[in-house]
């Protein structure tokens, strides 16, 4: 049986899709980072997954995110871990200088498993309405084609 290279496309597509949807139900985050607080060990422009994580169950050296003052998520490492008071901090590798905000427990998002370089790039613009523009022009495209191809082989 030959399978064809539309076909095996889908197939991956589907399966990549459904890998996202699942792992997403059970926690996982997936995050493009936007500075390079973190360079060289994660870069922006990188994908950032995560799991959700008990503040209680961190330790000293965690890349963890967590939601700032301001709203965003912060994906640093943390250096200094208060049971007591209940608060982290924690420092950019490549800033020069501790975070002045301690984070509160409460605000731990999750605790980073893995990057891959520049695909943050990817889904960010296939999220952006640029992005959703393009993938349905080509969809169409394919199925015109598609179309095209089967009438010519009649």
């Amino acid at each position: 049986m030959k399978i064809r290279p539309g076909t095996l496309a889908l197939v991956v597509l589907i399966i990549i899709v459904a890998i996202i949807i699942i792992s997403s139900f059970a926690g996982y985050r997936y995050d493009t980072i936007r500075s390079g607080s973190m360079a060289p060990e994660i870069e922006a422009g990188d994908l950032l997954i995560s799991v959700p994580i008990e503040p209680e169950n961190i330790e000293i050296g965690d890349k963890i995110l967590y939601r700032s003052q301001e709203g965003v998520i912060v994906c640093h490492r943390v250096i200094n871990i208060d049971h007591a008071s209940r608060y982290i901090e924690t420092k950019g590798d490549a800033n020069p200088t501790p975070d002045t905000d301690k984070i509160p427990f409460s605000s731990v998002v999750g605790k980073s498993i893995v990057s891959i370089p520049y695909l943050g790039y990817v889904v960010a613009f296939l999220g952006s309405i640029y992005g959703i523009a393009s993938v349905a022009a080509v969809l169409v495209t394919i199925y015109l084609l598609k179309e095209k191809v089967l009438k010519d082989s009649i």
